[in-house]
């Protein structure tokens, strides 16, 4: 998986001298000892404090979601933070790493580019107001299907993106004057 990042980014960074430890857990009970209060949706998440850098995934297939797509979109947070570390928005973020995490590997093939397990929200629920998009952390009333509208509509942006160099260009000039 690192490989292919590596090929798709065109970087030419090192790996990274911090080593991802992974952990994976039974359910969200055991998500919830290292974070208390993780939502009943959240399948994984990625840490980087001074202490540790991680990555927490429920090891077991859960709805729609299997756990390597799971471990994928938590990688593709640490492969981003160290490969490129520029202030990004959220939605970019979490719609990178969801982009990334449908990778599928047949032998020596990697398909790129397959359908998100949540780009089903962009059918099923309103779009989210550009203000919720923006700035994720300010939404009060969150409801329970928030974060599966917040990431879909991440990675279709990022999808639009990668799909045409017109539009990616102008977002890295936007990430440069945002950094």
């Amino acid at each position: 998986f690192d490989t292919t990042l590596r090929f798709v980014t065109r970087t030419t960074q090192p790996p990274s001298p911090n080593k991802l430890e992974v952990y994976l857990v039974r359910g969200t009970v055991s998500l919830r000892e290292v974070a208390p209060g993780v939502s009943e949706t959240i399948r994984g998440f990625y840490s980087a404090t001074a202490e540790r850098v991680a990555a927490f995934v429920i090891f077991r297939d859960l709805d729609v979601m299997d756990r390597e797509t799971v471990l994928f979109h938590e990688y593709a947070h640490h492969f981003m933070l160290h490969n490129f570390p520029q202030a990004y928005p959220s939605w970019y973020v979490e719609g990178w790493a969801e982009f990334v995490s449908t990778f599928e590997f047949s032998g020596r093939r990697v398909i790129v580019g397959s359908t998100s397990t949540r780009s089903y929200s962009l059918f099923d629920f309103d779009m989210l107001p550009i203000e919720q998009m923006l700035a994720p952390e300010r939404v009060e009333d969150e409801d329970q299907y928030f974060g599966y509208r917040f990431y879909a509509i991440g990675w279709f942006a990022t999808l639009y993106l990668y799909n045409h160099p017109e539009r990616d260009a102008g977002f890295r000039r936007y990430v440069e004057a945002l950094g």
